[in-house]
């Protein structure tokens, strides 16, 4: 049985086709991210002149009630997984939650009552490091016309871990300042970092305490994925606010939390609401040589548009990717793009 390099032969020998079973071991386990598929190969050496027809069967059980460390339950639960009768198991990505399992795999002799070979194998399911990703709608930064509500949206954060990421119960953070004020400090107890005021419409504020509202920087009231703001509530025009998305996630094994930072540029008029994402999605690491597919979408544009793509890299390793102030052009554009209508 093959969980990773290593394959089990199971070999039906002689006319009398004796069946040879695999031990178990416990302590041979393979270790499976959870984002990644789970594929297992076996090899089956038939010598039986009964019979030439075989039929397969897989069965997955959790057998440990800890999914860091293993501690056997008194008896195997059967996991509900389809899998097909074949002579191969694959198990996609996330159907399997993090813990210990059994796999059992028996091959059956058709027309020969009571000869079967089996073989056992373990997994681990574990998480993937750095499997969160957070983000925001609009991407890193984004023009918003004075006078509108700005909806704030982490729907595209995603864990590589969860087929969606409510299903890890994230907890959303969401923080505003001023662009010329400093960042936010995320490393530690975000529930201590007081909720900002939010002026009511009209009111004249005398004091201009910065932040995103003239109160201060600070957390704003926004709980889940999705919020809103009231540009006309302290916001000025021609100013850049810096609006930062923590999310927190706590799996068996190790809490994650992930900083995202948008500009939110306020300007006079109504800006073409423009956003670029990956069709269908891009890794989180790509190789040099890997083509990028770039899709660039107007959700609220009126009249004729001229669409212009120009591509920009960061002078050095290990930059803050949201820093697009210190990012250079790349001359030449149209031969490091392909560009489709």
């Amino acid at each position: 049985m093959d969980m990773g390099d290593t394959k089990g032969f199971f070999v039906f020998g002689g006319s009398h086709c004796a069946s040879t079973d695999v031990s178990q071991n416990i302590t041979m386990v393979t270790e499976k991210k959870r984002s990644e598929p789970i594929k297992i190969v076996t090899k089956v050496d038939i010598k039986c002149e009964a019979s030439k027809t075989t039929s397969f069967k897989w069965k997955i059980s959790r057998i440990s009630s800890d999914p860091v460390t293993y501690k056997p339950l008194e008896k195997a639960v059967a996991v509900n997984v389809p899998v097909n009768d074949q002579p191969h198991l694959f198990v996609r990505e996330t159907l399997l939650e993090f813990g210990y399992y059994k796999v059992d795999f028996t091959v059956f002799m058709e027309g020969v009552v009571g000869i079967s070979g089996s073989a056992v194998g373990y997994i681990h399911v574990v998480p993937t490091n750095n499997s969160l990703q957070a983000a925001v709608d609009g991407g890193p930064r984004k023009r918003y016309k004075f006078g509108k509500n700005i909806t704030l949206s982490a729907k595209p954060s995603k864990d590589a871990d969860y087929e969606r990421l409510a299903q890890a119960s994230p907890k959303y953070y969401w923080f505003c300042r001023n662009s010329s004020e400093p960042e936010f400090d995320t490393s530690g107890n975000l529930d201590s970092i007081s909720i900002i005021s939010i002026p009511e419409l009209n009111q004249n504020n005398s004091e201009n305490l910065g932040g995103c509202f003239k109160t201060g920087k600070g957390r704003l009231d926004i709980e889940g994925a999705l919020g809103f703001i009231d540009s006309r509530r302290g916001m000025t025009e021609n100013s850049t606010y810096v609006v930062t998305l923590v999310i927190e996630i706590i799996n068996p094994f190790w809490p994650e939390r992930k900083v995202y930072n948008q500009e939110l540029v306020i300007v006079f008029g109504d800006p073409p609401e423009v956003e670029v994402s990956c069709t269908p999605s891009c890794p989180i690491k790509v190789n040099i040589d890997q083509t990028l597919s770039l899709e660039g979408t107007c959700k609220a544009c009126f009249g004729d548009l001229t669409f212009k793509w120009e591509l920009y890299k960061h002078p050095e390793l290990n930059m803050n990717p949201t820093d697009t102030e210190h990012m250079e052009l790349i001359p030449n554009v149209r031969g490091h793009l392909n560009h489709s209508t």
